[in-house]
């Protein structure tokens, strides 16, 4: 029968960094995570494009449909005063001078009207071609959007759940390693990053120095030891 093997507190300590290293890394991505759900600037952007095109094209037909109804205005009164010209029923001359010059001034009207209509139907036709194009830009960057958001809101409740885990995972460890030891952990923590360094081949693997042969008696034998280049807690793996 295999004797269980017993944890050091090395080893322990080992496992509490390896925990609080994912714990960073965790948090750090969670925060990127967080930072990118919600609507990016390039949809923000595609959707002001699309309403920009949207609201000159409102203008542009408003802008036909005053044309249009103004055109069938002064051709109802071309048609009318045209009626009157050579009807009959004008005979003063001066009045007939001044009916002619009013149909004149009407025609003249009427293609100054037509040109404008032109003008404003074919812009607003390269208006109606960019809204469709900018609608489509915009339905396919909402709909990477929401992929991107789907995934990245997965990613983040996995994220919790793992942060979740490893600090229970972390309260356990703590409760297995003496006070004095935790705080000599967490000043070595803040101090050089990592509190604890593998120890391999005689050498720090913290700072790459050979430890002496005292030192390495002590690491092998499961005692708490330090580096005394580095000063890093050691284990043996």
């Amino acid at each position: 029968m295999c004797e269980e093997k017993v944890v050091t507190t090395a080893e322990t300590l080992y496992q509490l960094q390896q925990a609080d290293d994912d714990v960073r890394a965790k948090e750090k991505r969670l925060a990127k995570v967080e930072g990118q759900l919600g609507e990016s600037e390039e949809l923000h952007a595609a959707r002001a494009s699309l309403e920009e095109a949207e609201a000159e094209l409102y203008e542009l037909e408003k802008k036909q449909r005053q044309q249009e109804l103004e055109l069938k205005t002064v051709a109802s009164k071309i048609e009318s005063e045209e009626s009157r010209l050579y009807g009959g029923r004008v005979t003063n001359p001066k009045e007939l001078a001044g009916l002619q010059k009013e149909v004149r001034y009407l025609k003249e009207r009427r293609v100054d009207i037509e040109d404008s209509l032109l003008e404003t139907m074919m812009s607003r036709e390269e208006t109606a071609s960019r809204v469709k194009e900018r609608k489509a830009t915009l339905e396919k960057i909402e709909s990477g959007w929401e992929s991107a958001q789907s995934t990245l809101a997965t990613e983040r409740d996995q994220l919790e759940s793992d942060l979740a885990e490893l600090q229970r995972r972390r309260t356990h460890l703590i409760d297995e390693i003496p006070p004095d030891v935790l705080s000599t952990y967490d000043y070595l923590r803040r101090l050089k990053g990592s509190a604890v360094a593998q120890f391999e081949n005689g050498m720090c693997m913290g700072c790459r120095v050979g430890l002496s042969t005292v030192d390495r008696h002590r690491a092998k034998s499961g005692d708490l030891t330090t580096c005394s280049n580095c000063g890093r807690l050691l284990v043996v793996m």
